[in-house]
């Protein structure tokens, strides 16, 4: 994956907000419409409803955006159904909420690792790592806060930190690919380009269709400063796959296929996908500046590498 903005983008557990138009709904007298474009988190009682299935949660990320509104339900990102106003909490709504559970069951595990997503939603990285700690005090296995742990160490650029956590959720749930992935963007920042593009193919093999650990390990494959790490032709089947998968609509994914070209000496399709990444971009944007100074270098006949931190 390309650069500081994209990564910093929600892929294991964050989403983008789908702004599609919402019904007008009411909820005791809430205005529901309101609601759509924030995130909500849920209560212990909350049903996700996806036609006439009930969702498994805790294999959802966490908040929930809602994106639409339909009667009296909340329609969430997609793959996360809907629920009812009273089976979720807003942001203002959420910490009261959960503190008020942990103080009648100090040992309430579920709501410390929740209120502690709220904290990291509201940029309180340390009262979420506390609430992490104490989740993982009530239970040392619990791979979720291992891994939202993980998450905020990585975000507060404690990479040994974020390696350390997804280790351990790994060492749990050898099977969870956001883990590999996660850790994976952590030994990138760290330098250790070997290590992520390990991690990041582990992450495709566990779960092939994920255009977010396609775009990463394809990126990674054609720009590492380590030549024993680069292969070309791998970054290009890797980085088409995940332009596939977003419908040749997300820039980043094509910026990577890009990268690959360039990488085997393909100039030409190098700045022809470049330039299908720039029409992608929003702008202006730090990402496409970033899309730009790629597109030049390639012009110029030079493959892009990735800097050693």
């Amino acid at each position: 994956m390309n650069g500081q903005v994209r990564r910093e983008i929600r892929a294991s557990w964050t989403s983008v907000i789908l702004m599609v138009a919402a019904a007008t709904g009411s909820a005791g007298g809430e205005d529901l419409s309101k609601l759509v474009g924030r995130w909500v988190m849920p209560k212990r009682e909350c049903r996700l409803i996806d036609g006439d299935k009930v969702l498994d949660q805790e294999s959802l990320s966490l908040p929930y955006f809602v994106t639409a509104v339909e009667g009296d339900r909340l329609v969430l990102e997609p793959g996360f159904g809907s629920s009812t106003r009273a089976e979720v909490v807003t942001q203002d709504e959420a910490i009261p909420y959960y503190t008020r559970r942990i103080e009648t069951d100090p040992r309430d595990g579920w709501s410390y690792l929740r209120r502690g997503v709220t904290y990291y939603w509201t940029g309180d990285y340390e009262k979420a790592i506390a609430d992490y700690d104490a989740a993982l005090a009530i239970n040392a296995r619990d791979q979720n806060a291992l891994h939202l742990r993980g998450l905020t160490r990585y975000v507060q650029k404690d990479y040994d930190g974020a390696i350390s956590d997804m280790s351990e959720a790994i060492a749990i749930q050898p099977k969870g690919d956001k883990f590999y992935y996660n850790r994976g963007r952590a030994y990138e920042h760290k330098g250790d380009f070997a290590a992520a593009a390990q991690d990041f193919l582990e992450a495709v093999r566990l779960e092939p269709e994920s255009s977010g650990s396609l775009n990463a390990a394809a990126w990674t494959l054609a720009t590492a400063p380590n030549k024993k790490v680069r292969d070309g032709k791998r970054a290009i089947e890797l980085g088409t796959k995940a332009s596939e998968l977003t419908n040749w609509k997300d820039g980043g994914c094509i910026d990577s296929l890009a990268a690959g070209y360039a990488e085997i000496g393909d100039f030409e399709k190098a700045i022809e996908f470049q330039e299908k990444a720039l029409a992608c971009a929003p702008e202006p944007s730090d990402f496409r500046t970033e899309l730009e100074t790629h597109l030049a270098s390639y012009r110029r006949g030079k493959p892009w590498r990735n800097k050693q931190p």
